[in-house]
């Protein structure tokens, strides 16, 4: 990624709607065209988005998505743990005096309204468990280059962690989300469940698994 230059900036701006609070995220057109055939396709064609400027994400979660938009322009993955880091439980001040300011969670300019839209802020998903989502929204958008900085991440974050707890990751619920969004042969099923095998704890595997769809829970226990 070459991050934010003039023509960035100069072009017109795309609201990406995202979650059943239509949260808003804006971005430069130029960065999601040239990022993504997706984007490309839907803002340059004869699509709806072409016209309105708007392109939904109704099913996915505000910090997933802000993390796609922020990778596009720093070409860096944001994999924070939250449990350290996070949105939630901070309160944003704003100048009165006016009516933007620069803000580390914001708009992708960098900048987010002093009053926010009825949308509630992102909250993040747990852990390295918003990147195997993350990965998911990069196969949908087909980004393969930000599919690839997810696997590796998530592989090094299993290295690094192996002796002192990840987990469980992926929780169940992101497992399941995984199966449900990916291919049968898809590589981050795969991964999804070498992970699961490593970081999740033996005497709670009947717990965690129990809800799982059965195709989840063969693929699970063939590795063990």
């Amino acid at each position: 990624m070459s991050g934010l230059n003039l023509a960035h900036l100069a072009s017109s701006t795309i609201t990406l709607e995202v979650g059943p609070g239509k949260f808003p995220i804006r971005v430069p057109k130029l960065l999601l065209t040239e990022a993504s055939p997706f984007f490309d396709n839907a803002l340059n064609g004869k699509f709806m988005e072409a016209w309105t400027n708007i392109v939904p994400f109704p099913t996915d979660e505000p910090d997933v998505v802000f993390r796609m938009v922020k990778w596009i322009i720093t070409g860096e993955l944001d994999s924070r743990n939250d449990a350290n880091d996070s949105w939630e439980g901070q309160e944003e001040e704003y100048d009165d005096d006016a009516a933007y300011e620069e803000r580390p969670n914001s708009d992708i300019s960098g900048r987010r309204r002093r009053n926010p839209t009825t949308a509630p802020p992102p909250l993040p998903a747990t852990g390295a468990n918003a990147l195997f989502k993350l990965w998911c929204l990069a196969e949908r958008l087909l980004m393969p280059s930000l599919q690839d900085a997810v696997a590796q991440t998530l592989v090094a974050s299993v290295v690094r962690n192996a002796y002192t707890g990840l987990g469980p990751v992926p929780n169940p619920p992101t497992l399941a989300f995984v199966y449900d969004n990916s291919a049968e042969q898809s590589r981050i099923r795969a991964l999804a469940i070498d992970v699961a095998v490593v970081s999740w704890e033996t005497a709670a595997l009947k717990d965690l698994s129990a809800g799982l769809p059965v195709e989840i829970v063969k693929d699970f226990w063939a590795l063990l």
